[in-house]
């Protein structure tokens, strides 16, 4: 059997042989959800050229993903493609949308 490992909540009682305690998952996180931001599919999140979205590339692309020699227009799509573009198609991407959260069917 796996490990099971539980966080102590809180202490709900005691006596002179025990002691009690509430135990709480460890993905519980003290009710906060995961992730603790909103899903959304289609547009990230991050900050353009923040911690989160990494791209320190020396090339600069318009809000419509289009090479341009200006930095003043440099901009980011917020769409997984301005990613692609910046990154490559084939490279991780630090895209901060979640994709595959607009192809859920129903059963």
């Amino acid at each position: 059997m796996p490990v099971e490992l539980w966080v102590i909540q809180q202490k709900t009682g005691e006596d002179n042989l025990q002691v009690e305690f509430t135990l709480s998952s460890i993905l519980d996180f003290a009710g906060r959800q995961l992730p603790s931001r909103q899903v959304v599919a289609t547009l990230c999140q991050f900050e353009y050229r923040g911690i989160e979205c990494a791209w320190t590339g020396v090339a600069f692309y318009d809000k419509n993903n289009l090479p341009t020699s200006d930095p003043s227009q440099d901009a980011c799509s917020k769409r997984l493609s301005g990613c692609k573009c910046r990154f490559g198609a084939n490279s991780p991407l630090s895209f901060g949308g979640f994709p595959s959260a607009g192809l859920t069917g129903s059963l």
